[in-house]
């Protein structure tokens, strides 16, 4: 083997060892995130059944009495019942698609399509030291050299994934 195959496969190996982490990570998070909304869901659903139950309530006695501050408060009350159940729903909904990933990521098809991007502190923990260090070292040019090196090997990591990425989306008939 060349050179170039050897450093071909280690780059590889490094992109499937990155790919293999994200969906372990993917996985405690989405885990996390369910039982989160499923402790949530629970106080909604509760929370939503005593402010209808008073708003119900409040209005019936405002009715009886002809108290037109108390109806107002009854109707106030059903209202927020009633976007507490729609919170509920939303959850509900988060709840299906972390599971369906979940399900994904166990049979193996999980591809990472996600609207939102989640900023972790712990991604690359040097990545701010390293920046630091140029931006203050700038007249060292041996570690300057050697940080962009670095920065060399990361980017042609990045542009492997995107590139394997893509080639996963064509042959699924994404693109």
């Amino acid at each position: 083997m060349n050179s170039n195959t050897k450093n071909n496969l280690s780059i590889q190996n490094e992109i499937n060892n990155i790919i293999d982490s994200n969906k372990i990570s993917d996985l405690n998070k989405f885990i996390k995130q369910r039982h989160n909304l499923n402790k949530c869901n629970s106080y909604l659903i509760y929370f939503f059944y005593i402010i209808q139950s008073l708003g119900i309530l409040s209005t019936s006695v405002s009715a009886s009495n002809n108290n037109i501050e108390l109806l107002w408060i009854g109707i106030g009350l059903n209202m927020l019942a009633s976007l507490i159940q729609i919170f509920e729903k939303i959850n509900n909904t988060k709840l299906q698609k972390i599971y369906l990933d979940i399900i994904r990521i166990q049979n193996g098809t999980y591809v990472d399509e996600s609207a939102i991007i989640d900023i972790d502190q712990d991604i690359n923990p040097n990545r701010d030291q390293s920046y630091k260090y140029k931006n203050n070292n700038t007249n060292n040019l041996d570690n300057d050299t050697d940080n962009n090196t670095d920065n060399d090997t990361e980017n042609n990591l990045h542009k492997k994934l995107i590139s394997i990425k893509t080639k996963e989306l064509n042959n699924s008939n994404i693109i």
